[in-house]
Parts: C-alpha cells; sequence; structure tokens
C-alpha cells in the first residue's frame, strides 16, 4: 500500500527470502468501489490512475519524515498546483533548449579541410556566433580568370624549385657547426700543453719528492730495526695507517688503542709497555705535519694524472662525416690537425707516466693551430651567403601562399552552405542561451509562496493547531513555510529545534500525527486514510484520544486501521458504536508457518458476536456440504475452530464471571460479582472441553492431556455441540443459584 498510495516513508517490497525462487514483478490488484460499482485496479500498471492518489497512509516510519524533513504538501488548492505545473514547463523548456544548444553548438572543424594556411582558414578557425557569413561568401566563386592565374603560378612555382639550395645551405652549416666544435675541444686542450702547464707539472712533482724525502727523514730513525725492512716505504706507511684503521673499529668511540693491559691486534698477544710506546709513537708519526704535506703533494699529482688520463685526441675519426668532409675539401689542414693531435697524446701518455713515478723530465710544448678552423668556417659562411642571395624560397613560398589561397577559395566554395548553417545554428544557440537565463522562475516561486501564504498556509497552520488541541498536545509546534520551483515545503520547530530532539517518543507521534490529519484535512482529493499501528509506544489515554481522532474521520473518508493492540482495537470499535459509524473488523493469522490467513468479522474486540454457537456453526454448515471442495472444507473447519474459541473465551468472560473484569476495560465491575456463580465440577468441565477443542487447533498451545489432531467436519460437529452442552449447563446453574 505504501508503494502504490501515498506515504512520507516508502520501502522496497522484498520477495519471500525463505523461498528460493526467480525474481517476480511486485504487483497487486486492489478492488475500489464507487457509486456502487466495484471494480479492480493494477498497481504498478494503473499507479498513474487517480484513485491512488486518493489514499494517504501514515506509520511509525513516516514520524521521522514529519518531524524533521522539509516536507513538500501533497495536497493543496487546485489554483496552486498552477505554479509548480508552470515551473515544470519551463523546466521542460529549458531541457529541451539545452538540448538544442548543445546540437547546434557542437564544435565541427572546417579548417582541417584545408591544407596549408591562408586568410579563408584564418576565419574558419575561428568560426563564432559574430561571425559575418556574408563575408566569407563574398569570397567566391573562384573565377575562371583566377583558375588561369593559379595554373601560371604553379608553373613557376615548379621552374623555382629546380633552383632550390635550401639542402646545400644545411650542409654547409652542419659542417659549421662541426668544425666550431672542434675548435673548442682543440683549444680546451692546448691549455694543458703550454709551457706554462708543463712547468706547474714539473714543480708540482718536485713538490712531492720534497715533501716524501721529508717525510721519511722525520722520525724514521727511531722506528728502524735489523727485524723490518724498507721501514719508511709507501708500504710501510700504508700498513700503519691501515693499522690505525683497525684498531678504531675495536674500541668505543670515546676511547683509544693501545691501554694498559690491551693486546696485539695481530697475534692477540699481551703487549708490553715498550711495545705500547711504539704504537703510540706509530700513530704519532701517521698524524705528523711532514708526512700530512706528503700526501696533500701526492693528491696534487694524483689530480693531474686524472685531469691528463680523461683527454680525448679521437677529434677527427675517419669514419666522421667532418674527417671526410675535410680531407676532400682541406686535406693539408686535416693531415696537420690530425698529426697535432697524435703529438698532445704521445705527450699526454709520457706526462702521466712520469706523475706515476715521480720523475722530472724536460717536455717540449705542443700547441695546434685553430687559425686554419676559422678560415674554414669563414670560407663556408661566404659560400652560405651566395647561395642564400640567390636562392628562390621565399618566391616559392610566396608563390605558394597565392597557389594555397586560390584552392582554399575553391574549397570554400563547395562548403559553404555546411558553414552557413554551422554558422546560422551557433546564432541561434547563442540567442537561446541568453533567453534561457531570462526563465522568471524565481519570480514564479515569490508568487507562489505569496499565494499560498495568503489562501492556504494560514488554513493549513488553523487546521494542525485543530488537530493538535484534539489530540490533547498542544505543546507550542511552529510550522515554517519555504518555496521552491514553485512548490511550497513545511517544516515543524519546536523554539527553533527539531521536534524529534526534545519531544518524548510518545509526543513526537501525536505530532507528527497532527501533521499529517491536517493536510488530509485540507485535501480536496482524499477519499481514504491507511494507518499502521498508529499507537505504538502510547498510553492509554492517548490511545483512546487517537481512536476517537481517527473513528471521526471515517465520517469524510474511508478508514484503514492495521494493528496489533486490542486494546486499541476496542476502543476503536466503542468509538464507532457511540458515533453509530459502521465498521468492520477482521483477524489476520499466521498458521503452518504461513502468513496472511484472513479470518473475516473475527476478531476478540468482537466478544458479543461470540455469545454462542452460531458463528462456528455456520462455518460447520458450509464445510458439511457434499459438493465443498476439499481445500475449502478444511479452510472452513480451521476458522470454525478459531471461531469457537473465541466462544468459549467469552463464555468465561460474560457467563462464568458476568463481566466482572472485561479484556478491553479498565474498569472492574464490582456490582457484578453478586451474579458470579463458581461451580467447580463445572469449570473442571469447561476446561477439558476447551483443552479438546485446542487439539484441532495448529499452533495453538496443547495440553499434555490431549495432543494435536487434524481435524473432521464431524470432530468440528462434536465439539460445537460439545460448547453448547457446558454453555446450557452453566445458565441453568446460575438460575439454580438465584432461585
Amino acid at each position: 500500500m505504501k508503494k502504490a498510495f501515498n506515504s512520507r516513508s516508502t520501502e522496497e517490497i522484498l520477495p519471500n527470502i525463505h523461498i528460493v525462487s526467480v525474481d517476480s514483478d511486485v504487483s497487486a490488484e486492489i478492488s475500489f468501489t464507487s457509486d456502487s460499482e466495484t471494480y479492480s485496479l493494477s498497481y504498478p500498471d494503473h499507479k498513474e490512475q487517480n484513485e491512488f492518489r486518493q489514499f494517504s497512509i501514515f506509520d511509525n516510519k513516516c514520524v521521522n519524515v514529519h518531524l524533521t524533513n522539509k516536507n513538500q504538501f501533497e495536497f493543496r488548492p487546485a489554483g496552486l498546483d498552477f505554479f509548480a505545473d508552470l515551473i515544470e514547463a519551463y523546466k521542460k523548456v529549458e531541457k529541451k533548449i539545452s538540448i538544442d544548444i548543445t546540437v547546434k553548438s557542437t564544435a565541427k572543424d572546417y579548417s582541417s579541410l584545408f591544407d596549408g594556411e591562408s586568410d579563408i582558414k584564418s576565419v574558419l578557425n575561428t568560426l563564432t556566433a559574430e561571425t559575418e557569413i556574408d563575408d566569407l561568401k563574398k569570397l567566391i566563386p573562384i573565377t575562371e580568370d583566377e583558375k588561369t592565374n593559379r595554373c601560371k603560378l604553379e608553373e613557376q612555382k615548379a621552374q623555382l624549385q629546380t633552383l632550390k639550395k635550401d639542402k646545400e645551405i644545411a650542409s654547409l652549416n652542419d659542417y659549421k657547426e662541426l668544425l666550431t666544435t672542434l675548435k673548442t675541444s682543440i683549444t680546451d686542450n692546448n691549455i694543458l700543453f703550454t709551457f706554462e702547464s708543463l712547468i706547474e707539472i714539473k714543480t708540482a712533482i718536485t713538490d712531492c719528492i720534497s715533501k716524501d724525502l721529508i717525510a721519511k727523514t722525520e722520525g724514521i730513525e727511531k722506528f728502524e730495526t735489523d727485524k723490518i725492512c724498507n721501514v719508511g716505504s709507501k708500504e710501510w706507511k700504508e700498513f700503519i695507517t691501515a693499522a690505525q684503521t683497525f684498531a678504531k673499529q675495536q674500541v668505543d668511540e670515546n676511547e683509544i688503542y693501545p691501554k694498559n693491559d690491551d693486546n696485539c691486534l695481530l697475534c692477540q698477544q699481551p703487549l708490553s709497555t715498550q711495545a705500547q710506546k711504539l704504537i703510540e709513537s706509530y700513530w704519532a708519526f701517521i698524524k705528523s705535519q711532514s708526512e700530512q704535506d706528503a700526501k696533500d703533494a701526492q693528491a696534487a699529482l694524483n689530480i693531474l694524472k686524472k685531469r691528463y688520463g680523461e683527454l680525448k685526441f679521437d677529434m677527427l675519426p675517419d669514419d666522421h662525416v667532418l674527417t671526410k668532409w675535410m680531407f676532400e675539401k682541406h686535406n693539408k689542414e686535416a693531415l696537420e690537425i690530425k698529426d697535432q693531435l697524435q703529438k698532445q697524446e704521445t705527450l699526454s701518455e709520457s706526462i702521466i707516466t712520469d706523475l706515476t713515478t715521480k720523475t722530472i723530465n724536460d717536455w717540449v710544448a705542443v700547441q695546434i693551430e685553430t687559425t686554419h678552423i676559422d678560415t674554414i668556417i669563414q670560407t663556408i659562411e661566404d659560400s652560405v651567403t651566395e647561395l642564400q642571395e640567390n636562392d628562390p624560397t621565399a618566391e616559392i613560398k610566396k608563390l605558394q601562399s597565392s597557389i594555397t589561397y586560390l584552392n582554399h577559395k575553391e574549397k570554400l566554395e563547395q562548403h559553404i552552405e555546411d558553414i552557413e548553417t554551422y554558422v546560422t545554428n551557433l546564432k541561434w544557440a547563442d540567442t537561446a542561451t541568453k533567453a534561457k537565463g531570462k526563465i522568471p522562475k524565481r519570480k514564479i516561486t515569490d508568487k507562489e509562496k505569496e499565494l499560498s501564504g495568503k489562501y492556504f498556509n494560514e488554513a493549513y497552520v488553523n487546521a494542525f493547531n485543530e488537530e493538535c488541541k484534539l489530540l490533547n498536545c498542544e505543546i507550542g509546534i511552529d510550522i515554517a513555510h519555504t518555496g521552491s520551483d514553485g512548490a511550497s515545503y513545511r517544516q515543524l520547530f519546536l523554539k527553533g529545534k527539531e521536534p524529534s530532539k526534545i519531544l518524548s517518543e510518545g509526543e513526537q507521534k501525536i505530532i507528527s500525527l497532527a501533521d499529517f490529519l491536517a493536510e488530509m484535512k485540507l485535501s480536496e482529493i482524499t477519499c481514504g486514510v491507511i494507518f499502521d499501528d498508529p499507537v505504538t509506544s502510547l498510553d492509554d489515554g492517548r490511545k483512546n484520544r487517537i481512536a476517537e481522532r481517527i473513528v471521526k474521520e471515517a465520517k469524510q473518508n474511508q478508514v484503514i486501521v492495521f494493528t496489533h493492540d486490542l486494546v486499541f482495537v476496542s476502543a476503536l470499535i466503542s468509538q464507532c458504536s457511540e458515533l453509530n459509524i459502521d465498521h468492520k473488523c477482521h483477524w489476520i493469522e499466521k498458521r503452518d508457518d504461513t502468513p496472511g490467513y484472513v479470518f473475516l468479522n473475527n476478531a476478540p474486540s468482537y466478544e458479543n458476536k461470540y455469545h454462542n454457537s452460531a458463528i462456528p456453526r455456520s462455518s460447520y454448515v458450509l464445510a458439511n456440504k457434499a459438493d465443498c471442495p476439499p481445500a475449502q472444507r478444511e479452510y472452513l473447519i480451521k476458522s470454525a475452530f478459531t471461531e469457537l474459541r473465541t466462544c468459549y473465551e467469552v463464555l468465561v468472560i460474560r457467563d462464568l464471571f458476568k463481566n466482572v473484569v472485561q479484556r478491553f476495560n479498565e474498569r472492574v465491575s464490582v456490582d457484578s460479582l453478586k451474579s458470579v456463580c463458581f461451580d467447580d465440577v463445572l469449570v473442571d468441565e469447561l476446561l477439558d472441553n476447551f483443552s479438546k477443542c485446542c487439539r484441532y487447533m495448529e499452533g495453538h498451545t496443547h495440553s499434555d492431556k490431549y495432543a494435536y489432531q487434524k481435524p473432521t467436519v464431524e470432530n468440528l460437529n462434536a465439539e460445537i455441540n460439545r460448547y453448547d452442552d457446558i454453555r446450557t449447563k452453566i445458565k441453568k446453574s446460575k438460575k439454580n443459584a438465584n432461585g
């Protein structure tokens, strides 16, 4: 029902999760009666029919929606719907315009159809709504004279292309760049083979030899012994340095080696005092200034060795394009450069050897002249200048520009209709975009708010307050009204706060119910209202109030109530009796683990109808007919036993206890106690009869004496007769007691 009719809270309808089956469509057949004519509509096939808009549902899940959400009014005066409809119409217009704008303004790259560059292509690259198509049309058509002229231009271009020198110019420029690089490399090498550079090398070697000698003579005497050869040699120094490094790894950071009681690092024998002092002398020698100076001098020689070792002398390899060109065009200069490079390479090897062995020799400086390279470069530049002066490239480019322009004129003529349509569409899209922005939706909403406030909102507030009064829940709820897209919305507040954060659960339900009923009261189309357990967690006083209000609603609309609360059912029936409202009450049970068995006009609150066995007897008569189908017979028998059980319950309340205590009435009838006549024999017989009846009822608690039996028509008849018999005995017993 919540899916089919109006509800503030809809839920997904799930299939029976206990049954493995393929998914099926959710549907229902719903019967309506109008002017005594009954007809059916199906959900969801007929969901758009007015009947489905004329019923509204209230349940527990709607409570929070009514209290916290900004809710749109479901029902308003028909005239006010005009604004929402108008907004909706404008939205549809906007949507259609937006789609058309998108289609008409989709970019098209006409310039890609035109090879080369021209003023025509530049215009096509920037087509917009502002483009004047007439300016393009003035450029067409291409005339016969222009076609003839284009042929002449192409002939001139072909003749000039035979004279082009651009490849030769590019080749010469490449050689020029290679020569420039060669000159730079030679110049860098020359610096290291000048007289001054060679003197610097000799000085460095001399300095290193001198400092080695000083380091060797200073303090070496005290280490000389017959037991160790080559004291003071390079290997000896490296051994001591390595020993000190290893010693530091054997002790903590802040400790030193050796100290008292330390062992030798190699043989692990205890160090004598003399041995300890000798090691300390080694460490002192390593730290001496002369030794450090010797190390620095050696480092300087190593840097020089590295520098000369990294030099490149193969600047003109045999397979290089520059080498081949040089030997072809400038053979003498190429041979001279290669010879000088070889001399520099030989000198470099001698220098590296002397640096390694610390040998002093007299070297002769070797310098490679670069002036002839400058001469060759100048010759290339002169040749390029001469070629450029006679090169037709600029003239060819000029001719090609004219040819391209004429080609574009011809191409433009072929596509002008499409281009004109495209520009026209762009202009339309631009105009439509501006027009779309002028749709006055805000003004429509403001007018709707104005008229709603004048003709509807105040009436709604009055209706809400009246409902709160009828439900005895006047606690100062405020209603805020807003508008959007031509529709009105309302939201409930209590002192500026959400009511759900302040009110009790019962008060929340009453306020949300008042909000729901107020909207129903102002509806011009509502025909029915459906309530699902509207009194959950409410006290009996509020239940009676709500029952009274719901029954009064039944004077205007059909009312359907689903509830588990029998006290509330009793209150509804009592109010119907007081207000003379026709009503029907049905009972739904679960049988054989299957829910949904409906028993019409059968409920505990219908107790007066079960004061005798007439109802179960009528079910028996139908079940006992020869033409009754087996399934129908079984259903009637089960229903009859349920009805018979209710007859027993009413018998206890009315006849044994004379209505002293009723299930759905707070008042205890003390005066009726004088009519109570309690006979233990009859009570035992009644209990035994009731137990026999219950053994034929599935799902009912059975006594140990009587287990469940599947009932037959004969069983049903016997149990009804048994009930009539005990009822007669109880009535006779009361008469005898009163007599």
